[in-house]
């Protein structure tokens, strides 16, 4: 057995340790370095960590995993307290409030406001401009309508048939006659327009015990619009001084004029429309107020159409479409020397129309006052006052026009 002698002996227990012993107590005598710790005290302080755990296997730093003392892979690793305070060192700092960017902000909502403002401007600017557009395209082209002369409806006119065009015409001043300045000077003696200075007193009433008669408040002198229609065919000759009596007689389109002038002077708000007419096209010609057509010779000689016809119902169709919301309230004289007459591109019963169409306006509330040249009245219009000039001292007459103006 002499084999056992050469085993070594198993060693020895430690001795235990009493409560009283203290970290670090040891007396050195069994190479103990005073670092004993009860069993399962680990280095990471976990009392659930068996104390034979070697140092090298806990982690010293955050790797990006962290510790996990679990066996959950769902769970989420979180790093140490002292990984986090690295974290939010390294972040970058939060705003701090400074007074002028509450400055910027009100500025910003100023500049928005503007803004807003401005495109309102200016979408309202081109729905004008559009409107303004929409007025001169209709006044360039006119009416378009399919009208049947035959009752029976078995010939019709083209649709291009009553489309009117604008024609340009120099204009020059009226030469009032004797006879006109006589009804002027007789209309502000007579105080044709009194009424202007009609209706509530306003607070200046006591200006009336110094003769000033401007104390009342003037009403509108017309519900709508005022215009006068003047027959410009090749029978109403020409108007200018030159060719007035170039025929023995004055010729009607002076007389005309001379009736223009002597309302418009009364009546300066009253627009004025000449209409006339060719083979092919219809037109309407505006003047100004108180001013004629010059010569019909230096229009021939400018290149432009003269016309020669008198569409009355393409014109009255025009003046419908120009009224417009207008039409209630609104008075139309028309001036002519006679029936609708040719040329014209028109194929209908031009007279028949015309009556349709001026009856059509009086229902929507257009009152009609007709001035006619040397002609007898063939009710083309539902008058409600009709007046005949033969002769220039007929010019007087004017007078009950002026009256009946002033009624509405």
């Amino acid at each position: 057995m002499a084999w056992l002698d050469k085993v070594s002996a198993p060693p020895k227990p430690p001795e235990p340790r009493t409560p009283t012993d203290e970290p670090g107590d040891g007396d050195g005598d069994d190479g103990d370095d005073g670092d004993d710790t009860e069993p399962g005290d680990g280095p990471s302080g976990d009392p659930d960590r068996p104390a034979d755990v070697e140092s090298e296997d806990v982690p010293t730093s955050y790797t990006g995993q962290g510790v996990k003392d679990h066996d959950d892979d769902a769970v989420p690793d979180v790093p140490d307290d002292d990984v986090l305070d690295i974290f939010i060192k390294d972040a970058p700092p939060s705003p701090i409030y400074d007074e002028s960017s509450e400055d910027d902000l009100l500025e910003t909502l100023g500049k928005a406001a503007k803004s807003i403002h401005t495109s309102e401007r200016r979408a309202e600017t081109r729905e004008n401009k559009k409107k303004e557009e929409a007025e001169q395209k209709l006044a360039s082209k006119g009416h378009r309508i399919v009208y049947g002369f035959d009752e029976d409806g078995k010939s019709k006119a083209d649709e291009d048939d009553h489309v009117v065009h604008m024609l340009k015409w120099v204009a020059e001043d009226v030469v009032l006659s004797d006879a006109s300045r006589f009804v002027l000077e007789n209309a502000e003696s007579a105080g044709a327009g009194r009424s202007r200075y009609t209706g509530m007193p306003s607070r200046k009433a006591w200006r009336l015990t110094y003769g000033d008669t401007k104390i009342f408040r003037k009403p509108p002198k017309h519900k709508g619009k005022l215009v006068c229609l003047v027959d410009m065919s090749s029978s109403m000759g020409c108007g200018c001084e030159r060719h007035k009596d170039k025929y023995r007689t004055v010729a009607n389109a002076w007389l005309a004029w001379q009736t223009v002038s002597v309302l418009s002077s009364r009546f300066p708000d009253m627009e004025v429309f000449g209409f006339t007419s060719s083979e092919s096209k219809n037109y309407i010609v505006p003047f100004p107020s108180q001013k004629q057509p010059d010569c019909r010779s230096k229009q021939m000689r400018r290149g432009h159409e003269i016309g020669g016809g008198n569409a009355d119902c393409a014109s009255l169709l025009w003046l419908d479409e120009y009224l417009g919301l207008f039409s209630n309230g609104s008075s139309a004289i028309v001036i002519s020397d006679g029936m609708p007459a040719g040329p014209f591109p028109l194929r209908c019963g031009c007279a028949t129309h015309t009556k349709e169409v001026a009856k059509m306006m009086n229902d929507k509330g257009v009152s009609y006052a007709s001035v006619l040249i040397r002609t007898a009245d063939r009710g083309l219009y539902p008058n409600e006052l009709t007046t005949t000039i033969n002769e220039v001292n007929d010019i007087r007459n004017l007078q009950e026009v002026l009256d009946w103006i002033n009624t509405k």
